[in-house]
């Protein structure tokens, strides 16, 4: 099921995924982690993981979230 030009979409120790995780739910996003304005050691590590792009609320919130801003937020999958 993992592709390798999408975000990762199992663990690399084989549990099973996380339902919290917006990965997992299908709603990833366009949004490269590299463009997020994460600090390299962040990115570094998110990267390592195997993820790529952000999920559609991360890459909504996190921007915010660099500029000491409030966030509230839902995925969608969440109302379900």
């Amino acid at each position: 099921m993992s592709d390798s030009s999408s975000s990762r979409h199992s663990s690399p120790d084989g549990h099973e995924p996380n339902p919290l995780l917006a990965e997992n739910s299908g709603e990833v996003s366009e949004t490269p982690f590299n463009t997020l304005g994460l600090i390299p050691e962040l990115l570094q590590t998110v990267e390592a993981l195997g993820y790529k792009n952000a999920t559609s609320i991360q890459a909504q919130a996190i921007p915010s979230a660099l500029q000491d801003r409030d966030i509230i937020g839902v995925a969608k999958n969440w109302l379900r």
